[in-house]
């Protein structure tokens, strides 16, 4: 006989016998007379749920159930989180998770919706599936365009809407050899069971699903992007659509209260932003050079030059901007004949940053930065490194950073 899963989808719970517990696989498992709790498979998970029966004093007991396989021999294999001494010769009543079940089939059903969407549009077949805990991820041969993607979420929903009744059946022998289903039906001497959406969809697939293409409410397509040679699209389906678009809805609703329009000037509103930004950018960015050609030439008139005409830069900065003590490394490097020296002071530590030009390393060989900062680094423990033209690391021991930079300085002044 069929098993009540597939024989009666929406059934919460039944009442029945346990006909045996056993041991499998070192764990202790119920068999049952009939059973509500489907196994898994086709990409859906197992089924769980609550057994509510009595201990053999008659008290009432009730067990959670951690897993559900099926056995080719033994059947449907239960297996409860503890068996709490039992009386199996009493009834018991099998209580399902049933929003556990209804969003496994409403995330199943979805798929075969798109896939039968994806197949009659575009002739694209399904390459994988993945029911997640989140959101489910369908693997669709080729690549989409934007348009492309909308006309198919479009499609999957008016076939919701339509309220198509969902046919599920083990095929009969004498249609195996039809080619009737989108893909290949596996080659099995077993029963072969399959989901048909009349003029959509009809496919192998051992999962549970809903009764009705209504039952969805909604399939939500969230994201689709390239993996493997395919098209990987991230789903929601039923409740979970609903409740991501109810979300994102009250996300859009702030959204336009806080630019004080509708949804009808909103993207303009978002573009004149942009373009307020992106003035603001220029701006900021304009007056922060200035800022800092300011700055490098007050620091470069306040060094002194060795014999080659180079300015050494010696400099320690007292908890500046780490950003800014950069740029101004970078633009005195870029616009002087100039070998940086510089130090930042900050709570925790000192940021160290020697800097010159790729320029003068190649005039004068002598310039070596990164074996400079290597060879006087035991001085504080610093740690870093770097290449000929620069080098910069971190020191947490404050005490002989005056030694460590004059210690450099020294080296190319008296050049």
């Amino acid at each position: 006989m069929e098993n009540l899963y597939y024989r009666e989808r929406n059934l919460k719970e039944v009442e029945t016998r346990i006909k045996e517990i056993i041991d499998y696989e070192g764990k202790k498992a119920f068999l049952l007379e009939e059973n509500i709790f489907f196994p898994g498979g086709g990409g859906q998970i197992s089924d769980s749920g609550y057994i509510i029966g009595v201990d053999k004093e008659n008290n009432r007991i009730e067990i959670k159930l951690i897993d559900v396989l099926e056995d080719l021999k033994l059947g449907i294999v239960i297996f409860p989180e503890d068996t709490k001494n039992i009386d199996i010769n009493q009834p018991v009543k099998c209580m399902l998770d049933w929003s556990r079940r209804e969003d496994g089939m409403q995330q199943h059903t979805a798929q075969h919706i798109l896939s039968g969407c994806f197949f009659k549009n575009f002739n694209r077949n399904t390459k994988g599936l993945h029911i997640g805990k989140d959101f489910s991820q369908l693997d669709i041969e080729g690549e989409f365009t934007d348009e492309m993607v909308q006309d198919i979420e479009d499609y999957a929903n008016e076939i919701i809407q339509e309220g198509i009744d969902i046919k599920n059946y083990i095929m009969d022998d004498d249609l195996k050899d039809k080619n009737i289903t989108r893909r290949p039906l596996p080659k099995s001497a077993e029963d072969i069971r399959v989901l048909e959406i009349p003029n959509l969809d009809i496919n192998a697939c051992c999962g549970v699903h809903c009764y009705n293409t209504r039952d969805l409410s909604m399939i939500k397509i969230k994201r689709y992007y390239k993996h493997k040679g395919a098209t990987r699209f991230e789903y929601l389906a039923g409740k979970r659509a609903i409740e991501y678009v109810l979300n994102r809805e009250r996300v859009f609703e702030r959204v336009l209260n806080s630019f004080n329009c509708d949804e009808n000037n909103i993207e303009n509103a978002i573009d004149n932003l942009n373009k307020k930004k992106d003035e603001l950018y220029e701006k900021n960015k304009y007056s922060s050079l200035k800022y800092i050609e300011l700055l490098s030439n007050k620091i470069i008139n306040a060094s002194k030059v060795n014999e080659d005409n180079i300015y050494i830069v010696y400099k320690i900065f007292d908890d500046e901007k780490s950003w800014l003590v950069a740029d101004i490394a970078k633009y005195i490097s870029e616009n002087y004949r100039a070998i940086v020296l510089f130090a930042n002071k900050t709570n925790d530590f000192i940021d160290i940053k020697l800097q010159t030009s790729k320029d003068l390393t190649k005039e004068y060989n002598y310039i070596n930065l990164g074996k400079d900062f290597k060879n006087n680094s035991k001085l504080l423990d610093a740690k870093g490194g770097g290449s000929a033209f620069m080098a910069q690391g971190i020191v947490s021991n404050q005490k002989n950073i005056d030694n460590f930079l004059d210690s450099i300085y020294h080296i190319y002044i008296e050049k």
